[in-house]
């Protein structure tokens, strides 16, 4: 277990008042910024790829997988925080998302608390950490679980939300060792 874990935020996704949020796609910005990632290089030495099982986070892994001729693991415990069947226009989305963030331990309009999206996204990483050794391994995620995962490992909880709203999509930190080697808001 001496792996060095990668974590990128999926690409743009389109906004839609419709849908619910776990089912948004991929705006054309989005996929072109993927594309754009991917030929940049800067995932080339990866050795495995672990996507949330939403489309927009497998959508953004898929140009890397095929660039490396590698196959994308798909795993449910990497979904973004579950905001269950709601859809609230923009203004209103991310007011909830920061009294999700400042009420960490309240379901707030059927969604998960942050505190168990946490701690589902953090068992898993540890999980995945232990299964394979020596590894360079890319996980795409979501804005709101990795917020709360780099706020949690750099012990600025009070932060998380002041860190999303800073977080670009196709962002991506480092962590070793239960360490933030690179932090995946950019200063």
């Amino acid at each position: 277990m001496n792996n060095t874990v990668y974590l990128l935020r999926h690409a743009e996704t389109r906004w839609d008042r419709i849908t619910p949020p776990v089912k948004w796609i991929l705006s054309e910005r989005g996929k072109s910024d993927a594309c754009l990632l991917a030929s940049s290089g800067v995932f080339d030495h990866i050795d495995i790829i672990i996507a949330s099982g939403e489309e927009k986070a497998i959508v953004t892994a898929l140009p890397i997988a095929e660039r490396l001729g590698k196959e994308i693991i798909t795993c449910e415990e990497l979904n973004d925080l579950y905001k269950g069947e709601s859809v609230l226009e923009d203004g209103e989305f991310f007011k909830a998302v920061e009294s999700c963030f400042k009420n960490p331990c309240e379901s707030l309009n059927g969604w998960e608390t942050a505190n168990h999206a946490l701690g589902r996204f953090s068992r898993k990483i540890e999980e995945i950490d232990f299964a394979y050794d020596d590894k360079n391994i890319l996980i795409v995620s979501h804005g709101c679980v990795l917020s709360l995962y780099f706020a949690r490992v750099l012990e600025k909880m009070g932060e998380v939300y002041e860190r999303l709203c800073v977080t670009s999509f196709c962002a991506w930190g480092i962590i070793k060792n239960g360490k933030v080697v690179k932090d995946i808001v950019e200063k």
